[in-house]
Formats: C-alpha cells, sequence, structure tokens
C-alpha cells in the first residue's frame, strides 16, 4: 500500500515538473520574442540647438571668418544698457540689430543632417571655412560658440555646428542674412559694420533744450527759450471777474545778434531740422591722445569749422558740435559731436537744411 502511494506521489510530482518547465519554457519564449518599443533616437527631432543662454545673459558677441592671411572681425559689447562696437571706433551700435543676432541664434532649431569631419567640405562649415559667432557674457566668458556654413537648401535656412564637434545641423535661421551678408561666405574680406552702426550723431528731445547758438563760416544767431506770462482766454460768460488769470508760456526768441520775436511754427520747423543729426557712416574717433589725434583735427577741418552748434540744455549740460571739410565736392562733410569724438560722414542735404536757419529764421518774426 504504501508502495503504491509512492508511486502515484512520484507521478504527481513528474507530472508538475513537466507543466512547470513547459511554462517556463513558454514565459522565455514570450519575452525573448515579445516586441520591443522603438527607441527615440534625438538626432532625427526637431530641437533647439543653442540651450540654456537668455538674451540678458548675452555681454559680448565676438563674430569672425578665418582668412589664409589675415582674420577679419566684428564685436559687439553692452555697457550700461547701450551697445557699442569695438571694433569700429568703439562707435555706439544698433541695439535692434545686434539683438536680431542674438535672438535668431536662440529661437533656432534644427536637427541633425550629417556627422563627421570628412563632411565638412561638402558643407563649407571647417573652421577656416565658416563664420564664427561666440555669445558671451560680461565675464567674457562663452556661453555659445557656433560656427554658421553654407545657406540651407530651403530659403531661411543654414548649416551649423559647435565648435570642436563634428555633428551638422540644418537650422531653420539664416544667420549669414541676419549679419547683413549676402554673397558666398568663402569669398567674404569684410563684414558690412556700418549696417549695426547707431548713426544718430546728435538727439535731443525738444523740451529739454533751453539755448542753441548756431554758426556758420562767421555768421551767426542764438536761439533762446524764454518765459512770458499771458492772460488766459475766456469766454464772454466768464469775462465778469475783474481780474483776468494769467498763465506762463514758453516760447524760443532770437537773442544775438539782435533780439527778435518769432513765429513759433517756424521755431518748431527749425528745432525738428537741427537737434537731431545722423551721418551716412562713422569714419574715424577723436580722443585724448595728443601724439596721435592733434592732427586728426585739421585732416577734417574740425580746427577751422565750416559750421558749429551749441546745445544748452535743461540740467545745465551743453554739447558742441563741429562740421568740417567737405569729404568729397557737393557730397557732404565731416562731422564731430565733441562729447564723444567720433567723427561721422554728413550728407550735403542735412549741412545745409540745418544751416539754412541763420538766414531764414530771423524773416520768420511774430
Amino acid at each position: 500500500m504504501k508502495r503504491d502511494q509512492l508511486l502515484a506521489s512520484i507521478e504527481k510530482f513528474l507530472i508538475l515538473y513537466v507543466f512547470a518547465s513547459i511554462f517556463l519554457v513558454l514565459l522565455v519564449v514570450y519575452f525573448v520574442t515579445k516586441p520591443k518599443p522603438a527607441s527615440t533616437n534625438i538626432d532625427e527631432i526637431q530641437q533647439s540647438i543653442v540651450i540654456g543662454v537668455s538674451l540678458d545673459d548675452v555681454k559680448n558677441i565676438e563674430i569672425y571668418k578665418e582668412k589664409a592671411d589675415k582674420k577679419i572681425e566684428m564685436r559687439f559689447t553692452k555697457q550700461d544698457g547701450k551697445w557699442y562696437i569695438p571694433t569700429h571706433f568703439n562707435c555706439n551700435g544698433n541695439a535692434s540689430r545686434i539683438e536680431q543676432i542674438i535672438k535668431d541664434m536662440l529661437e533656432m532649431q534644427g536637427k541633425v543632417q550629417a556627422t563627421g569631419e570628412h563632411l565638412f567640405d561638402r558643407f563649407e562649415i571647417d573652421d577656416h571655412q565658416g563664420i564664427h559667432i561666440l555669445l558671451k557674457d560680461e565675464a567674457d566668458k562663452a556661453l555659445a560658440n557656433l560656427i554658421i556654413g553654407k545657406k540651407g537648401e530651403d530659403y531661411g535656412t543654414s548649416f551649423v555646428r559647435f565648435a570642436g564637434r563634428d555633428k551638422i545641423f540644418s537650422a531653420d535661421k539664416n544667420i549669414i542674412s541676419t549679419l547683413r551678408i549676402y554673397g558666398e561666405v568663402d569669398t567674404l574680406t569684410t563684414f558690412k559694420v556700418n549696417n549695426f552702426v547707431n548713426l544718430t550723431a546728435v538727439e535731443f528731445e525738444k523740451d529739454d533744450l533751453v539755448t542753441i547758438g548756431l554758426v556758420q563760416k562767421g555768421k551767426g544767431i542764438t536761439l533762446k527759450r524764454e518765459t512770458r506770462e499771458v492772460k488766459v482766454e475766456t469766454t464772454e460768460a466768464d469775462s465778469v471777474s475783474a481780474e483776468p488769470e494769467m498763465k506762463s508760456e514758453n516760447f524760443w526768441a532770437i537773442t544775438e545778434p539782435r533780439r527778435i520775436e518769432l513765429d513759433q511754427k517756424e521755431v518748431e520747423k527749425c528745432l525738428n531740422d537741427i537737434r537731431r543729426i545722423s551721418g551716412q557712416k562713422v569714419v574715424d574717433r577723436i580722443g585724448d591722445n595728443l601724439l596721435t589725434d592733434s592732427g586728426k583735427y585739421s585732416t577734417y577741418g574740425l580746427n577751422n569749422p565750416t559750421g558749429y552748434i551749441a546745445f544748452f540744455t535743461e540740467d545745465g549740460s551743453r554739447t558742441d558740435v563741429r562740421f568740417g571739410r567737405e569729404f568729397e565736392k557737393d557730397k557732404g562733410y565731416y562731422f564731430m559731436n565733441q562729447n564723444d569724438g567720433l567723427v561721422y560722414e554728413v550728407t550735403k542735404f542735412n549741412y545745409d537744411r540745418i544751416f539754412k536757419w541763420i538766414k531764414d529764421l530771423p524773416e520768420k518774426k511774430k
């Protein structure tokens, strides 16, 4: 009896063992043959190329291209909220155009087009072929270091890569166009820096000015803002008051060489012509170095100016500007704002528009 029970137990164990083995085999087959989820290749996804950088982080921009015989470059730096161009007489920069470079780089998206140094020539993106753009912080530390290759196959696109890396991105921004480069990059000889210069040499709000001296070739006028009391206009119903109501009124008059009461509408026209002066390009800077800069006054005819303006503002400050000799016959004159020493070329049209008022304004009497 005991023997039969033992054989039955062994038989049950063997049956369970067989079923367990079959189950284990099937379980292994299931996991081996189970379809795996497809892995994501980030290089194939449209992505932001420059990350972790904001517009306010960028205080310096370095742009350059390496040539066989030289390095051509253009740099911008932000100080006290204003952009300057150290590579161009440290003149004032056009903030909107300079910051557009940063915005385009930060907004730029793309995906990896190719990988490998052997493909750099195809995309004109080798260190000596492409244009380098470095965005830097206040301490001049690089936040992004990109090389821009040739224009992309689609309009408004380009190829870019990070310096020192071999992944080439197809980007949805044409940074070459943002840099105002319209020819081929490989033939580039200089950057058109004038496109990024703020050419406004003098600019005042009308209400900030109190006195203006205007002189040309020994003749001139002094225009001064004065105040007087005038009667407030009243209706017939309000005229019962014995004492007329008075108010203060600002007006402009010529005080030199003789006093002339002026038509204020004509004064407005004059002020609009002379309180904002723009050049067509910056050509030099005259600084405090007597050894190198003393001869520049005569070079540009600023030691014996053909025209001169002195602006006096309500806070007591003074700004003197000089017009020198013609840079080209009947084309225009050299011009300098003595506060910053920048020398501009100003068109003859602007020059004539300003100094015609020496003769015209005295005739615009009240």
